[in-house]
């Protein structure tokens, strides 16, 4: 995450008007249908939120189950989180042919939510280093 540059003198206001990266605007869907898929999921949020922008839905990780995990969802902008935010819940049907609405809800996130999944280099690096811990040593 990059860090503000510091206010310069006659700018006015200047820290108060400055956002400290998209990281910072994360948001968490709970009770997403388990068939919604990313793209799903996104013509959802335009479609409720007409003046949607800067919206990232990052999906769920092979190792998350989607009946567990939330949707993370990452604004770029302060106005936009605040706008998904002040709806709270939005009521949809699974498909169809379910007779029964469900609600998803939005909450809070923070950058922690999002996952930090590492180059396939550091992967291996991590794997070996692993390996030869537990390796028993031959000296004695």
């Amino acid at each position: 995450m990059t860090t503000p540059n510091p206010p310069t003198p006659g700018d006015e206001d200047a820290a108060s008007k400055q956002d400290y990266g998209s990281s910072e605007f994360v948001i968490l869907a709970y009770n997403v249908p388990k068939n919604y898929t990313v793209a799903m999921f996104e013509d959802l949020l335009t479609n409720t939120f007409p003046r949607l922008k800067g919206v990232a839905v990052h999906p769920i990780q092979p190792w998350e189950n989607p009946y567990d995990y939330p949707r993370k969802i990452q604004c770029e902008d302060r106005e936009t989180y605040e706008l998904i935010l002040a709806k709270q819940d939005i009521w949809v049907k699974s498909d169809s042919m379910a007779q029964a609405s469900q609600a998803i809800t939005f909450v809070r996130g923070d950058a922690d939510d999002i996952p930090h999944i590492p180059f396939k280099s550091d992967e291996k690096l991590l794997v070996g280093d692993q390996v030869e811990q537990e390796k028993p040593s031959t000296t004695m």
